[in-house]
């Protein structure tokens, strides 16, 4: 979920990804005890500010290809899969948080996790997995559901430029095999975007292709 300020937790580190809710590098870890940490702005970092700037150029003037940054998102998350270092946020990432308007983001992201529930609800091939009842005032980082041939839908919506989260892969995993449960999520999971850039016409926009994919 998305922190901001101090906060109670169990343990001595809370770990928060804020990259996936802001256009920020990398990950937090909250501890007990302070540290220095350098800032560095490696690989990860030049792959991932340079698939946004792809990707805003492709969706605002129709500049690029969509493989064009989906392929370089891909090597970013295999490069960031393989770091194990552990660095300081840069100081642009650091201004942009401390700029963020937590109060707005929350309020867009319940709202639109509140529109699709309100028009998926009951509808055939869909499983909802949360309800706004379950958020308790935290910031959703998307709206999960549960669907047959999840792939060729997640893939369709593409297509639409509608992009959905990524998951971590476990099906090649060869501990999964004793998670059954595990195993069928992983297959049919597919977590709908909400991000506090979009508003009820989007929603209605990812709403309709995915009800056309679906039916």
């Amino acid at each position: 979920m998305l922190w901001f300020g101090r906060k109670d937790f169990i343990g001595d580190f809370c770990f928060n990804s804020y990259r996936k809710f802001l256009p920020i590098d990398g990950s937090i870890v909250l501890s007990r005890e302070k540290g220095e940490f350098e800032a560095v702005e490696d690989e990860y970092y030049d792959l991932v500010n340079m698939a946004r700037m792809k990707i805003t150029a492709f969706v605002k003037y129709g500049i690029g290809e969509k493989e064009d940054f989906v392929s370089m998102f891909s090597q970013a998350e295999e490069v960031y899969g393989k770091d194990t270092k552990v660095r300081g946020m840069t100081d642009i990432s650091r201004y942009l948080l401390n700029k963020t308007d937590e109060a707005h983001i929350g309020m867009v992201r319940r709202s639109n996790y509140a529109y699709l529930q309100d028009a998926l609800r009951g509808q055939d091939g869909i499983t909802p997995l949360s309800d706004t009842a379950k958020l308790n005032g935290n910031i959703p980082i998307g709206y999960p559901i549960l669907i047959e041939d999840r792939d060729r839908i997640k893939k369709a919506l593409r297509e639409e430029s509608i992009y959905c989260a990524a998951h971590w892969p476990i099906l090649g995993e060869a501990w999964a095999q004793d998670y059954g449960d595990s195993i069928y999520l992983a297959e049919r999971i597919l977590t709908l975007p909400i991000d506090q850039r979009y508003g009820s016409g989007d929603m209605d926009r990812l709403i309709g292709a995915l009800l056309k994919q679906i039916g």
